[in-house]
């Protein structure tokens, strides 16, 4: 009778421990945002839910299925302000980063990301959008998903780009437009 006792003791001890470390490792979000194999047409004209967001340097708003990850407005070198926003989805590894700084005597084209993209022809091409502010500039990456624009304004210059998987291009090119076309 003991050893049955110290048995189903065991196996019960066992048995959490397994559905512990089951409920550890589930993801913390069940809901699913997912929208691989979406056309850009099916995103970009389907209603999506917009959050208002306002720094020390901007104004805009960005889709729901994106969360601030990062807000930075220590100024620093040639930065005033950084963030980052993130997907929603644990699952996802999409990014929209926003950076604000001054120009200090220079020109958009001699920004240092701006440089780099056009000199590594290999890595980045010049590319048009729309939505691009006049006189603004911007990018892709010919390796990985990932689209830059440079913009002035006034004095100061802004850079916005995103990155993620090429499988979700489309929520994440929508995501551009709109950060830059809510642009304040």
């Amino acid at each position: 009778m003991k050893r049955l006792l110290v048995g189903a003791t065991g196996l019960i001890i066992l048995g959490s421990f397994v559905w512990l470390l089951y409920w550890w490792q589930s993801p913390a979000e069940t809901t699913d945002y997912s929208s691989a194999g979406q056309t850009e047409a099916g995103v970009l004209g389907s209603e999506v839910e917009l959050v208002s967001w306002r720094t020390k340097y901007f104004a805009t708003s960005y889709p729901a299925t994106l969360r601030v990850v990062t807000s930075n407005e220590l100024t620093h070198g040639s930065t005033f302000g950084q963030y980052v926003l993130g997907s929603v989805s644990p699952k996802q590894t999409n990014q929209l980063a926003i950076t604000v700084g001054p120009l200090q005597g220079t020109t958009l084209r001699e920004l240092p990301a701006v440089m780099m993209r056009q000199q590594q022809t290999e890595l980045y091409r010049p590319t048009s959008r729309t939505y691009v502010p006049i006189g603004g500039l911007a990018f892709t990456s010919t390796q990985d998903y990932e689209t830059a624009v440079f913009w002035q304004e006034g004095n100061r210059y802004v850079a916005v780009v995103v990155s993620g998987s090429a499988m979700w291009q489309a929520e994440l090119e929508d995501a551009l437009q709109t950060v830059i076309t809510y642009w304040q």
